[in-house]
């Protein structure tokens, strides 16, 4: 793997997306399980007060910079990241790379329907990809073994669980051993992007960083502007480390 940069504790890997991409496909050659998480700046804080977090980030095999606080981030400490490589942009790709090459994706989270709406979506944006599974994402802790033994029955290439922060991440922990799929991936809320519940910012907007600012006007609500005041202490944390503090 590339040389990472620690940022506030988490490892974050300097690949490009096309790197990302060639990565996966490697993982999924090989046969054998490997965790992805597309981390973010409310990750990074989170996983400095919950150590389990933080361990299970650094143990994944591939971690991402979903976020463009995290690339400013780097800038600031000295060490820039090669590119932004955001869990919604996987998702198109895993479609059209199950399309070409045949890999198979299962998905686990959303509200009911959900799943079903954005494997939908993909099959009319990529003829031919194959989504050997679905299962929304609330269910109670007696469906899990029903759940993991259905994933087990379809052996998918990629499993996006898509649970929510920390949820699905420690969900994976739970079942990555007894799952044994080769590309599992927390993706919090990519299902509703890919299914169209949600729009994504336009690209020049994504490109000044300010697609934070488009998802807060869209959910104006106390939780998501409670999520976006993180920013600031993570930026904070940032000048610390720099400084040399801890």
């Amino acid at each position: 793997m590339d040389k990472t940069l620690r940022i506030l504790d988490i490892n974050i890997h300097n690949l490009s997306y096309v790197e990302v991409l060639e990565k996966v496909e490697e993982f999924i050659r090989s046969g054998q399980s490997h965790i992805m998480v597309c981390a973010n700046p409310e990750m990074v804080l989170y996983a400095r007060r919950k150590p389990e977090y933080r361990d299970f980030i650094n143990r994944a095999d591939l971690v991402t910079p979903d976020g463009v606080g995290l690339l400013l981030a780097a800038r600031v400490l000295g060490h820039p990241l090669k590119e932004r490589v955001t869990g919604t942009d996987l998702s198109e790709s895993f479609g059209r790379l199950s399309a070409e090459k045949g890999y198979s994706m299962y998905f686990l989270g959303g509200e009911p329907g959900i799943a079903e709406e954005a494997a939908s979506s993909l099959a009319n944006r990529y003829p031919g990809v194959n989504i050997v599974g679905i299962h929304h994402g609330f269910f109670s802790s007696d469906d899990e073994k029903e759940i993991v033994a259905d994933i087990k029955n379809k052996k998918p290439d990629i499993l996006m669980v898509c649970l929510g922060m920390y949820i699905q991440e420690m969900w994976i922990q739970k079942y990555f051993r007894e799952l044994n799929v080769p590309v599992c991936l927390g993706n919090g809320g990519a299902l509703d992007f890919v299914a169209g519940k949600r729009r994504r910012a336009p690209k020049w907007l994504m490109g000044l960083g300010l697609e934070w600012l488009f998802r807060l006007i869209q959910d104006p609500s106390w939780a998501r502007i409670k999520r976006q005041m993180t920013l600031p202490l993570f930026v904070f944390k940032v000048l610390l480390q720099k400084a040399g503090f801890r």
